[in-house]
């Protein structure tokens, strides 16, 4: 018997492991910084969290290191785990570690030719935005809103 598999199916079982950083400016922590995907990259024109792909043999943490050093100029002093998320695309699963990064040395600006800029919390809700970003938009804003 022959069995015919979409190719649909198999790119949908991709499973990209990524570290995510929530960056808050040193000095106003109501200021969060995003950098904008290049056209032609997967969901290009949208904002996002900085981040990338964590490679083979290296953990989130330093894959977090590695692509903040790379994609915005900064060394991270200290980061705390925040949250897990796994997200479906229609052609990729995306497993999002997302870090919460308290100190960093250096200034955060763009290294690869994307837009990058300091938002406040109320314009994270404006842009336009993966919708696993959004998730992690709500875990701030329920962070952020003071105990009554």
């Amino acid at each position: 018997m022959i069995t015919f598999v979409s190719m649909r199916n198999i790119v949908a079982k991709i499973k990209l492991k990524v570290a995510i950083a929530v960056i808050r400016h040193l000095q106003n922590s109501d200021q969060y910084f995003v950098c904008r995907r290049k056209p032609g990259q997967h969901l290009g024109g949208y904002w996002e969290f900085p981040g990338g792909k964590i490679k083979k043999n290296e953990s989130p943490y330093q894959a977090l290191q590695r692509e903040l050093k790379e994609e915005i100029g900064i060394k991270i002093i200290k980061a705390l785990p925040l949250l897990q998320l796994e997200h479906q695309y229609n052609d990729r699963l995306v497993a999002l570690n997302v870090w919460e990064v308290m100190r960093f040395e250096g200034d955060a600006h763009a290294c690869e030719g994307q837009l990058c800029r300091w938002v406040s919390f109320d314009e994270l809700g404006s842009l336009l935005m993966p919708e696993v970003n959004k998730n992690i938009i709500k875990v701030l804003k329920v962070d952020s809103t003071p105990a009554i």
